[in-house]
């Protein structure tokens, strides 16, 4: 599907992803404990607000009233996803029973999740063996819980044994499953080695397996990576398809010199990847390798990526240069840089500010 629509048949939600359209926005949310539940309901206000799409609760820990619940009856226009194996190996000590992993999707989706985030990969055990050449096999939460499921009990991927089923109940509620990358490179000097080129192909064979039986997917291939992989990444992964594919990119970052400010490296990624129309992009604060974040880290993610986007989405839709039209027009107007100032000129320049200047 070139164009899908995110959102359960049992939320209001209803984001369209996908070719031609403009690029949306995703923020992670999530606590590990109590103390950070109310630390994160404002994150979800802060998103709201600033104007993102999607959000997704990576918490660690089962409320009774989860965020994405939360978040979904306070702000229904926003689509609000998981990801299911989190909880049940939390309270499992560390294993993913099929059946109780099944058992956590079904409840989640009566109750009106509106996508999951899906580590498919590796389907089988055997597979495993190729990540011996990496230091670090893997930087995502999911995919070391699966990971590790998978070699302490000998045993395949326990999405393997449920995916029929689980396709059923997707199609049937519309929910839109993210294809998630369990060996995305840690930095840049990794992107497309052949654990990850491997993974690509991967996930790509999922994400047609899904288009055939009618299920939305969106595929998640990168995070780090330089800048000049990014639209080439993109455009070799659909030429390779046949045909667009929507994707969901985390930042993505192109330089691990950042100066402790993620966010200024993932802003240059997601311009490029939305001029590529890549579908959904996901925010980064600052510090995102350092610490967990609080509310403004959040909210300098959210804007680094919204100005990242309207640049990239500008390229490619011309139409969005209205905004900066009216940014300007508002400069004409107001004789000052501020399109909002009331004010002439500036204290920047005092008497000098060349906005004052008038020609007759």
């Amino acid at each position: 599907m070139e164009t899908i629509c995110i959102g359960n048949k049992l939320s209001k939600a209803r984001i369209s992803v996908g070719k031609g359209l403009e690029t949306k926005i995703n923020l992670i949310v999530g606590v590990n404990n109590d103390t950070q539940i109310n630390l994160e309901k404002t994150k979800i206000q802060a998103g709201a607000r600033l104007g993102v799409h999607t959000i997704i609760d990576l918490s660690t820990i089962r409320l009774d009233y989860p965020l994405w619940m939360y978040g979904r009856d306070n702000f229904p226009d926003i689509a609000f996803g998981k990801v299911p194996p989190i909880l049940v190996a939390q309270e499992n000590k560390g294993d993913v029973d099929p059946e109780k992993l099944l058992r956590e999707i079904e409840w989640s989706v009566i109750s009106g999740i509106d996508y999951m985030t899906l580590n498919l990969i590796p389907r089988r055990l055997a597979d495993i063996r190729s990540i011996k050449m990496r230091n670090i096999p893997t930087t995502s939460r999911q995919g070391g819980v699966l990971l590790n499921h998978m070699i302490r009990n000998n045993t395949d991927n326990p999405y393997e044994p449920i995916l029929d089923q689980m396709l059923d109940l997707f199609k049937q509620y519309n929910v839109t499953i993210h294809i998630g990358s369990t060996f995305r490179p840690k930095s840049v000097t990794e992107a497309y080695d052949l654990v990850h080129k491997w993974e690509l192909k991967e996930q790509m064979e999922m994400f047609r397996i899904f288009d055939e039986a009618g299920v939305q997917a969106i595929v998640e291939p990168m995070s780090h990576q330089s800048l000049g992989q990014i639209g080439p990444g993109i455009e070799q992964l659909r030429k390779e398809y046949g045909s667009y594919v929507p994707f969901q990119m985390l930042g993505p970052i192109t330089t691990e010199v950042n100066y402790g400010r993620d966010q200024y490296a993932a802003a240059s990624g997601s311009a490029i990847a939305a001029m590529y129309n890549v579908g959904k992009i996901t925010t980064i604060p600052p510090g995102e390798h350092e610490r967990f974040p609080n509310l403004q880290d959040s909210i300098e993610g959210i804007k680094a990526t919204l100005t990242g986007v309207h640049a990239g989405d500008m390229c490619r839709l011309p139409y969005l240069a209205d905004k900066d039209r009216e940014i300007a027009r508002q400069r004409d107007k107001r004789k000052s840089c501020n399109s909002h100032s009331n004010t002439p000129g500036c204290n920047k320049c005092l008497h000098l500010c060349p906005l004052l200047l008038e020609i007759k």
